[in-house]
C-alpha cells in the first residue's frame, strides 16, 4: 500500500529504558506525561483526559514504574482508557528531536479537524 513508518507496537514487551519501566507500556504512559509536562497538548476532550488521570500505577520490587491492570479499573467502576492507549502508543517509536516538545514552537497550528469526531 505505500504506507511508510508504520511500527508494529507490543505495550507488553521489555521497556527501553528496562531498569525504570517494566514493559513498553509504562514507558510509553511515562512518555506521554513527560510530554504533557513540557507543553505538548491534546483536544478538549473530557473523556481523554478521565482516561489519563484515571490509570494507577505503582512500582514493583526493584522500583520499576508499572501501571495497574485494566482489570483494576473495571472494579472501580471505569472504562477501559482506549483513547488514552492510543495517544501512548504514539510515544512507541522515537522520532526526530525537530518534533519532540521541547523543541522551539513558533506558532500553534490551528484547525477545523476535530480527531475525536470519527
Amino acid at each position: 500500500m505505500g504506507v511508510q513508518g508504520v511500527y508494529e507496537c507490543n505495550g507488553g514487551s521489555q521497556a527501553l529504558r528496562n531498569k525504570e519501566f517494566v514493559n513498553r507500556n509504562a514507558e510509553m504512559w511515562h512518555k506521554v506525561k513527560e510530554w504533557l509536562k513540557a507543553g505538548g497538548s491534546i483536544p478538549d476532550d473530557s473523556a481523554l483526559c478521565d482516561q489519563l488521570t484515571n490509570r494507577e500505577y505503582g512500582y514493583d520490587n526493584t522500583s520499576r514504574l508499572q501501571l495497574k491492570k485494566k482489570d483494576d479499573m473495571k472494579k472501580r467502576g471505569l472504562s477501559s482508557p482506549d483513547r488514552a492507549d492510543a495517544l501512548a502508543l504514539t510515544f512507541y517509536a522515537d522520532v526526530a528531536s525537530n518534533y519532540l516538545p521541547h523543541a522551539p514552537v513558533l506558532h500553534a497550528a490551528k484547525t477545523e479537524y476535530d480527531l475525536w469526531s470519527m
